[in-house]
């Protein structure tokens, strides 16, 4: 179970991902509150995979989400594991 946080700075820099389907899969970082949202680069998939797939970011914020999406109709996938590499940076926000 992860560390419940306490109020630091914390760096979101990587998200690695084990992804099958077709298609291109969209990823977007998002901080709560709002202001920097970042846009991954977009990954193209295949049916197989035997490699999870690493996607570099650089956001800081205490909290994030990520958001996977495919942006046609017609376009799948299946998640079979996400990870988001997290490092504390700082202990709060400066005064």
């Amino acid at each position: 179970m992860a560390k419940q946080s306490s109020g630091e700075i914390l760096h979101f820099s990587m998200v690695r991902l084990r992804v099958t389907g077709s298609g291109n899969l969209r990823l977007t970082i998002m901080p709560l509150d709002g202001i920097a949202n970042e846009t991954l680069s977009p990954l193209a998939m295949s049916s197989t995979t035997s490699a999870e797939k690493d996607v570099l970011t650089s956001v800081r914020s205490q909290y994030a989400q990520v958001e996977v999406k495919v942006t046609d109709i017609n376009e799948k996938f299946i998640i079979s594991r996400l990870r988001v590499l997290v490092k504390p940076s700082a202990g709060s926000y400066p005064v």
